[in-house]
């Protein structure tokens, strides 16, 4: 007789907590259902989300926000990440393990008459051409400027050159003529 009223106080209790105590949704910053379906972590954030039976949240969340990868930069993974200038490629947020992330920041080679590592690197002008190659974040190239070939002195036609004191150009004019 003792059984049989224990029986039926614990599945009375059961009854009532199962219409008490709904199920604890899934915390922000992940997805799901609820606690007691599942819930992971959203893209670009690791960790895991498990059940706790300590109050008040009865969940316990270790989702975490992962640093932008290396030739990238920005808030954090989750909120989005840009290659550097110089770099071309993208960095995706995944649920993939253990990074989360998939980047493909890659440096770019240096332009035509030029030498270097990358352009994130820096670049130098082969000789004789003259010019900069400045690192940038606008494709397809990811660089301004560029090397061109120095004209040899019997090219130069003429030369302008404009200048003068006090901030403002005074003169402007032909300071010498080569044959």
């Amino acid at each position: 007789m003792k059984r049989l009223f224990a029986v039926r106080l614990l599945s009375i209790i059961n009854k009532i907590f199962m219409v008490t105590f709904p199920a604890v949704p899934c915390p922000s910053n992940s997805t799901g259902i609820n606690v007691p379906s599942g819930c992971t972590c959203v893209a670009g954030l690791s960790g895991v989300v498990v059940a706790s039976t300590i109050p008040p949240s009865y969940l316990e969340s270790s989702c975490a926000h992962n640093s932008c990868p290396a030739n990238s930069s920005g808030a954090n993974v989750f909120s989005g990440c840009i290659c550097l200038a110089g770099f071309s490629g993208a960095v995706v947020a995944t649920f993939d393990a253990p990074n989360f992330y998939n980047s493909t920041c890659k440096p770019v080679p240096c332009p035509n008459n030029s030498a270097g590592m990358s352009i994130g690197s820096g670049c130098n002008c082969n000789s004789p051409y003259v010019g900069s190659v400045v690192a940038s974040l606008i494709g397809p190239a990811f660089f301004t400027g560029g090397c061109v070939l120095f004209p040899a002195k019997n090219q130069v036609r003429f030369l302008i050159v404009a200048g003068g004191g006090g901030g403002g150009c005074r003169w402007a004019g032909i300071i010498s003529s080569l044959p």
